[in-house]
């Protein structure tokens, strides 16, 4: 059995800065507005240190002087909040750069022209973008159909950080005909891509793991790139290791796996993984 690693893997920047962030502020009574990555993992991680927990409806709060609110890397919104004591407390966020820049440049682009932001109904991303005047969130083709644009208006287009790249280029494409002067942001974490890249390529295994959670986009998206390649006959999500023992069987019917890893997959968590999947396929 070969065992192929696709690289990058591991935590992305961004997701790297969101941990670094809370950890450091870790003298002080945090929580949490929403999970910081999709990751459940390293959110119970965060979890562990005693001043940190999720803000809920029943949250006692101490002195609001030492609360803090810590909000997802994927947002730069303050969440409304109906209780006073709310004011007073300390706001960090720790959005990504990425998506910082994007925001910017979408920012500027709505003040001179229409933005078309391509991105997934109810995501954080998606929803922190929304806040953009004179920015219009599509998710399909079948969405440009609906939007009432001069086609001599002057209209950019970017995608969500971790959005489907090929879907994106569908979208971009028909945008084009619709409107001859669109104006192409790109947006798409370079991070991400070089993951989806890896994957297109690949030519020489029959079984793909990637390693993230389930309600991670990019984890999903990798699958799905997997999926479209005509090599691979199996794309499979692992989340931890009894997604090793369910699909245990089904990899044995093939020599070779490549496996990689969602954006917001620790490289320790992959490893760890990969470890306990060596071992079971020795002990069969």
């Amino acid at each position: 059995m070969n065992i192929k690693e696709l690289e990058p893997i591991g935590f992305c920047k961004g997701v790297k800065n969101a941990i670094e962030i809370v950890s450091s502020l870790s003298k002080e009574k945090v929580f949490l507005v929403s999970s910081i990555v999709h990751n459940k993992k390293v959110n119970l991680d965060l979890l562990k240190n005693n001043n940190v927990e999720f803000l809920k409806d029943d949250t006692v709060f101490g002195p609001s002087s030492h609360n803090t609110l810590v909000y997802s890397a994927h947002t730069g919104i303050e969440k409304k909040l109906n209780h006073n004591i709310y004011n007073s407390f300390n706001h960090v966020f720790t959005t990504c750069n990425i998506i910082k820049k994007n925001y910017k440049t979408a920012l500027d682009a709505s003040k001179d022209g229409k933005v078309i932001f391509v991105g997934k109904k109810n995501h954080p991303e998606s929803e922190y973008f929304k806040t953009i005047n004179n920015l219009y969130l599509i998710t399909n083709c079948d969405d440009l159909n609906k939007l009432e644009f001069d086609k001599n208006d002057k209209i950019y287009i970017i995608s969500q950080t971790t959005y489907n790249t090929e879907l994106y280029e569908k979208i971009k494409n028909k945008a084009a005909q619709l409107y001859p002067f669109l104006i192409n942001l790109g947006g798409t974490c370079n991070e991400f891509v070089k993951r989806l890249r890896s994957i297109s390529v690949l030519d020489d295994c029959e079984v793909l793991l990637v390693i993230g959670d389930t309600t991670s986009s990019n984890s999903i998206e990798l699958l799905e790139k997997g999926k479209n390649n005509k090599t691979i006959k199996e794309s499979i999500l692992i989340e931890n290791a009894d997604d090793i023992i369910k699909n245990l069987k089904l990899m044995k019917r093939y020599q070779n796996i490549a496996y990689t890893s969602a954006t917001s997959a620790s490289y320790s968590d992959v490893s760890e993984i990969i470890d306990y999947l060596k071992k079971c396929l020795n002990a069969i």
